[in-house]
C-alpha cells in the first residue's frame, strides 16, 4: 500500500475539525461528514492502489466525495442491518423461543391481515355487484319508459 493513498483524508478524530481554536457548530457538521465519510474513505484507500480502484477510476480525489458517500452508506446501513442481527442472535441464545415466537407473532399478523384484505374484497365485490344490479335495473325501467313513450306516440 503507498503511503499517498493515507495522508489527504484526516483519518483521526479531531474535536476542533476546522482548526480555528474553538469548538463551535460549524464542528459539529464537520463530524459528523467526517464520520459519515469514514467507512467509504477507509474502502477507497485500501482499493485504491489495487487493480480494482483503477477500475473503478478511484483516486486520493474520490475521498470525501459521491463514490465514497453512496459506499459509505452501503456500509453503515449493512453495519446497522448486522449489529441488528446480532442483538436478535444474542437475544435468542438467551431465550430460544424468542424467534420462534415472533416469527409466529408475524405470521399470525399476516393471515390477519390477509384476512380483512378478503373480507374487504368482498364487501367492494357485494357493492359493485348490487351498483350493477341498479344500473342494469335503470337501464331496463329506462327502455321499458322509452318503449312505452314510442307505443303512446304511435297509437295518439
Amino acid at each position: 500500500m503507498t503511503q499517498a493513498w493515507w495522508p489527504p483524508r484526516q483519518w483521526k478524530f479531531v474535536a476542533d475539525m476546522n482548526r480555528d481554536g474553538a469548538i463551535t457548530l460549524s464542528d459539529v457538521r464537520l463530524w459528523a461528514e467526517w464520520a459519515l465519510y469514514l467507512p467509504g474513505d477507509a474502502l477507497i484507500a485500501q482499493l485504491g492502489p489495487t487493480t480494482s480502484g483503477s477500475m473503478f477510476n478511484l483516486t486520493p480525489k474520490s475521498f470525501g466525495g459521491g463514490t465514497s458517500a453512496v459506499l459509505s452508506v452501503a456500509l453503515w446501513l449493512f453495519g446497522i442491518w448486522a449489529l441488528y442481527r446480532i442483538v436478535l442472535f444474542l437475544i435468542d441464545a438467551a431465550d430460544p423461543t424468542f424467534l420462534a415466537e415472533r416469527r409466529e407473532r408475524r405470521e399470525a399478523q399476516a393471515r390477519a391481515r390477509r384476512a380483512r384484505e378478503e373480507y374487504e374484497r368482498r364487501i367492494r365485490s357485494g357493492r359493485l355487484r348490487r351498483a350493477l344490479r341498479w344500473l342494469v335495473f335503470g337501464l331496463v325501467v329506462l327502455l321499458l319508459a322509452a318503449l312505452a313513450v314510442a307505443i303512446l306516440k304511435d297509437v295518439l
